[in-house]
C-alpha cells in the first residue's frame, strides 16, 4: 500500500469484527514505512546514552549536560523543519511520523535539566525556560505552517499544561532537594500522573473519515499519549537523580487511568462497539487492582480511582451492551470492596490466605480457559490466551519473572496466530507485528544488563523459536510468514547486539549514524512520492 493519502480498494477478504480499514491502513504504515526515521531517532537517543561512558569527550557533567540538550532541541527543530518541508510537498505520511516523532522527544531535553539544578542553579533556569519558548516555538510553527496535522486546540492546551508542569518539576525538586522530596514523588505519581491520563477524554474526536495519514483521527490520542509517557520518564530521573526509591508499583495508577482512556477512546480507532476490547480493559482495570504491593498508599490509590471510573462509566455507558454493563457494575463493587479490605483490614480477617486461594483459584480457572482458547481459530481468543498464559507464568516463583511471563503470552499468541484464519489478510499481519514488537521490547529489555547469564535467554528463546518455525513450514507445510521468522532471528541478535556495542565506544558515531538514517529517510520520502513520467 503507498503511505501516501491515495485511497486503497477494501480487501476482498472478510475481516475481523470491530476493527476497521482506517485503523488497519494507519496502523500498518506506520509500522512499515521509512523505517530510516525511526531508526535516526533510536541512535540518537542510544548516542546520548553512551555520553557518560566516553571518558574522553565532553568529561565534566556540565558539559555533558549542555551537549543534550544542544542536540536534542536542535534535533526537534530538524524534525519539524523536515516535516513542515514535506508537508508543503503534500508527503503526508512521512511529515506526520516526523511530528509524531518530535512529540516523542519532545520532553526529552528537560530530563537534563533536573541534574543541571545540582550543578548550577542559574544554568538550569536558562535551560528550562527556553526548552520551553522552543517547544511552544516549534508548536507553533506547526498550527502555523502545518494546520492539516489532526491535533485539536484542546489537546494542544493539554499538551501546554504538560509542558509547564514538565518546565516546573525540575525547580520545584530544586526547592526540596535539601529536604525530601519523597512527598513530591508520590503525588506526581498517584496524582498528577493519572489526572493527565484521562485528559484526553476532554478532546472532542474529529469526525472527518478518511483524510490524508496526518488526519487520522488516533492521532491526538497518540501524541498525548507521548507527552504523558515522557512526564513519566521525567518524574522517574528526577526520583534517580535524588534516589528516591521508586517502586514499579507506582506505575500502576497512570497505566490504569491510561487503560480507562483507551476503552473511552474507542471510537478513535474506528467505528464499532469493540465490545472484546473494551472488555478486555475493563477487566484488566479490575486486576490492576489488586497487584501485589507494600505500599497501602498506592493500593488504596488505586482502589479509589478504580471505584470511581468505574461507577462512572456504568452510568454514562447507558449505550453499552449488556456484558459490558455487567461487567462495569461487577468491577465497580470489587473495586469498593478492595478499598474497604485496605481501609479495614481486620473486617476480612475471617479470610484464611485469600491470597493462595486466589491465586490456586486463578490457577485451575486459567487453565481451562487457555485449554479452551488454544482450541478456538479466532484470533481474540490467542490473545486472550496470551494473557491468561502469561499471568499463570507470573504467579510462579520463577526467575527472570516478569520477563519470563511476557515472553510465554506472547509466544503462546504468535504460535496460536498459526491457526487463524486468513493468513494473508491485514488484520492477521497487525496483530502478528503488535505482538513482535512486545517480544522484542521485552527481549530488550531483559538482556540489556547482560551481567548474568540468564539474561542471555532472549537470545536462546529466539533461536529456538526459529528453528520451531523453519521445522512447521519445511516439515509439516504450514504457512509461516516472514515476519514470524524474522522477529525469531531479530530477538536471537539482541543480546549478541548488546554486548558488542558496549565494547565498541563512539558516542559521536551513534549521532553521525542519526543523521545519516534520517538522510536517508528523507531521500526515500522524496523518490516515493515523485511524479511518474507520462506514457
Amino acid at each position: 500500500m503507498n503511505p501516501s493519502e491515495d485511497a486503497i480498494p477494501a480487501s476482498a477478504a472478510p475481516r475481523l469484527p470491530d476493527v476497521t480499514d482506517d485503523l488497519v491502513d494507519g496502523l500498518k504504515r506506520f509500522l512499515i514505512c521509512n523505517p530510516f526515521y525511526l531508526a535516526s531517532a533510536a541512535l540518537l537517543l542510544f548516542g546520548l546514552s553512551r555520553l557518560t561512558q566516553d571518558t574522553q569527550f565532553l568529561n565534566t557533567e556540565t558539559r555533558q549536560v549542555l551537549f543534550q540538550f544542544v542536540v536534542l532541541q536542535g534535533y526537534g527543530f530538524l524534525l519539524v523543519g523536515t516535516a513542515l518541508w514535506l508537508s508543503r510537498q503534500q508527503i503526508w505520511y512521512d511529515s506526520a511520523l516526523l511530528v509524531v516523532l518530535e512529540n516523542g522527544l519532545l520532553l526529552a531535553p528537560f530530563l537534563g535539566i533536573s541534574q543541571a539544578v545540582l550543578l548550577d542553579e542559574p544554568l538550569a533556569w536558562s535551560l528550562a525556560l527556553s526548552g520551553g519558548f522552543a517547544v511552544l516555538g516549534r508548536g507553533w510553527s506547526i498550527r502555523r505552517w502545518y494546520p492539516g496535522f489532526n491535533l485539536p486546540d484542546r489537546a494542544r492546551l493539554i499538551g501546554a499544561l504538560v509542558l509547564a508542569i514538565n518546565v516546573g518539576l525540575p525547580l520545584a525538586y530544586r526547592t526540596r532537594v535539601d529536604t525530601d522530596w519523597h512527598t513530591g514523588n508520590r503525588i506526581l505519581w498517584l496524582a498528577i500522573l493519572p489526572v493527565l491520563a484521562l485528559l484526553p477524554n476532554l478532546v472532542v474526536r474529529s469526525q472527518k473519515e478518511g483524510g490524508t495519514a496526518a488526519q487520522s483521527p488516533w492521532l491526538p490520542l497518540l501524541i498525548q499519549g507521548l507527552w504523558i509517557a515522557g512526564t513519566a520518564v521525567h518524574a522517574w530521573s528526577i526520583a534517580w537523580v535524588d534516589k528516591t526509591p521508586t517502586p514499579n508499583v507506582l506505575l500502576m495508577p497512570v497505566i490504569i487511568a491510561s487503560l480507562w482512556t483507551l476503552q473511552w477512546r474507542h471510537l478513535d480507532f474506528g467505528a464499532g462497539d469493540h465490545v472484546w476490547f473494551r472488555a478486555t480493559l475493563l477487566v484488566a482495570s479490575t486486576l490492576g487492582g489488586f497487584w501485589p504491593s507494600d505500599l497501602r498508599e498506592v493500593s488504596m490509590a488505586i482502589a479509589v480511582l478504580n471505584a470511581a471510573l468505574f461507577v462512572a462509566h456504568a452510568h454514562l455507558g447507558t449505550r453499552d451492551s449488556s456484558i459490558l454493563r455487567i461487567i462495569a457494575w461487577t468491577a465497580a463493587a470489587v473495586s469498593a470492596l478492595r478499598f474497604a479490605q485496605l481501609l479495614r483490614p481486620e473486617w476480612f480477617e475471617a479470610v484464611k490466605d485469600p491470597k493462595s486461594c486466589a491465586i490456586v483459584g486463578g490457577w485451575i480457572l486459567g487453565g481451562g480457559f487457555t485449554f479452551l482458547m488454544l482450541r478456538s481459530r479466532n484470533p481474540v481468543a490467542g490473545v486472550l490466551g496470551g494473557i491468561v498464559a502469561a499471568i499463570g507464568v507470573g504467579l510462579l516463583p520463577v526467575s527472570g519473572q516478569p520477563h519470563v511471563a511476557i515472553q510465554v503470552g506472547v509466544l503462546f499468541s504468535l504460535f496460536h496466530s498459526l491457526r487463524w484464519p486468513d493468513q494473508g489478510s491485514s488484520e492477521t499481519w497487525i496483530g502478528r507485528a503488535f505482538l513482535v514488537v512486545v517480544w522484542t521490547s521485552d527481549s530488550l529489555a531483559w538482556s540489556w544488563d547482560l551481567s548474568q547469564l540468564i539474561e542471555w535467554t532472549p537470545c536462546a528463546v529466539g533461536i529456538l523459536t526459529s528453528v520451531a518455525l523453519v521445522v512447521l513450514r519445511r516439515r509439516f507445510g504450514m504457512e509461516v510468514s516472514m515476519l514470524l521468522l524474522g522477529s525469531g532471528g531479530l530477538n536471537a541478535l539482541i543480546a549478541p547486539g548488546i554486548w558488542v556495542s558496549r565494547n565498541v565506544p563512539g558516542t559521536l558515531l551513534m549521532l553521525g549514524l542519526s543523521l545519516a538514517c534520517f538522510a536517508a529517510g528523507t531521500v526515500l520520502a522524496l523518490r516515493r512520492h515523485q511524479p511518474k513520467p507520462s506514457p
